[in-house]
């Protein structure tokens, strides 16, 4: 690294109603050095979100009240500079953001359960779209 170079951590919200793997994720992402916020509810993330610019949104498809998708619908196109992740047990994911027209705002789908190692390839690869090819 330079001298004089301050790193500044990357910022990331996880939105999942399930507080277990809330705060699962956010000690593996703390552990790797994002900075990681977690709440529990789509409305609070949704109110979350308007108020700070996140480099990165984790959020659950299925959830009580705003669910992740609707939070998507509602902004992406106000955070351009934003990558969003989406987080879902149910299968076959990927089709059901096709058919419901969202796949193309979606930058990368992790399934439940996850493993690891996959979850952080996917993440680094969203924030850094550089140095995934290296």
């Amino acid at each position: 690294m330079q001298k004089g170079v301050i790193m500044v951590k990357k910022q990331i919200l996880i939105v999942d109603d399930d507080a277990e793997l809330c705060e699962e994720l956010g000690e593996i992402l703390k552990g790797e050095g994002f900075a990681v916020e977690t709440v529990l509810d789509g409305t609070v993330g949704q109110e979350k979100i308007a108020s700070y610019d996140y480099d990165l949104l984790i959020l659950d498809v299925k959830m009580p009240g705003i669910n992740g998708i609707q939070i998507l619908n509602n902004v992406k196109n106000k955070k351009p500079g934003c990558k969003f992740c989406m987080i879902s047990g149910k299968p076959n994911m990927e089709k059901s953001l096709r058919d419901g027209g969202v796949h193309h705002l979606v930058d990368c789908v992790i399934p439940k359960p996850f493993k690891v190692e996959e979850l952080l390839r996917k993440i680094n690869a969203c924030l850094f779209p550089d140095a995934a090819g290296r």
